[in-house]
């Protein structure tokens, strides 16, 4: 049975999987080796493979495989993380947490679907060593068009730290905001309002995203992608 939980907001940016993304530059992640972060966003996706709904740059990622696997992204065509991707996530709103360690594969990453902890396995490829950086991308990986998503993602967060069990519950169950440590919160007053080039950090951090092409949506749970003004790509 699906969970009747939605975004807490009714905004969102549309990806249209060909070219658009955000870029965020400068982020304060944790970079130590056998630290972790957090990344946490809702996520609709039109169910199109080969697409990558979050990167960091050139090195480390989400990415729904043309295999229809789903899970971390490791370089040369790996994916640690689940299977039958387009079953469990296509064509509704889902919320996503996945947790990156630096240094992987020596410390384990973690995904949760709907605060529900996944079970993952080596489902292609080595698990090529990767870890963080301080640049990351919403749709695709580095600033080609490969592997660019197509669908819509609403309140984009990422954390320098592992994010608890309760916790992802809590913002899945939309109970509280928890800013602790939080690097970056992407939400309804970070949408710039009549469109522009960023979307803007609520953290206090100042690490705005640069919009290259997405557009901003007004999007509710029956007709998910209706036009709301756009973000000017640059």
């Amino acid at each position: 049975m699906s969970h009747l939980v939605k975004p807490p907001i009714p905004l969102a940016f549309y990806f249209d999987g060909a070219d658009d993304h955000i870029k965020v530059v400068n982020v304060p992640v944790n970079t130590e080796p056998g630290s972790y972060n957090t990344i946490c966003f809702w996520m609709y996706w039109y169910g199109t493979l080969n697409q990558m709904p979050f990167g960091w740059n050139l090195a480390y990622d989400l990415w729904i495989s043309s295999y229809n696997n789903f899970g971390f992204n490791t370089g040369g065509g790996d994916v640690y993380g689940i299977p039958n991707a387009q079953q469990k996530l296509a064509n509704k709103w889902v919320y996503i947490c996945a947790i990156f360690p630096n240094e992987y594969p020596t410390y384990e990453p973690s995904l949760y679907i709907n605060a529900e902890k996944q079970t993952l396995s080596l489902l292609q490829g080595s698990r090529n060593k990767r870890s963080c950086t301080t640049t990351l991308y919403i749709s695709g990986w580095g600033v080609n068009t490969a592997y660019k998503f197509g669908g819509l993602i609403s309140d984009f967060r990422a954390y320098n730290r592992v994010l608890t069990d309760v916790e992802i519950n809590e913002l899945y169950n939309i109970r509280r905001d928890i800013k602790d440590g939080l690097i970056l919160k992407l939400g309804i007053v970070g949408l710039v309002r009549g469109g522009g080039t960023q979307w803007l950090d609520e953290s206090g951090y100042g690490n705005h995203g640069t919009v290259y092409g997405a557009i901003r949506v007004r999007c509710c749970h029956c007709n998910p992608v209706v036009r709301y003004g756009t973000a000017t790509p640059i």
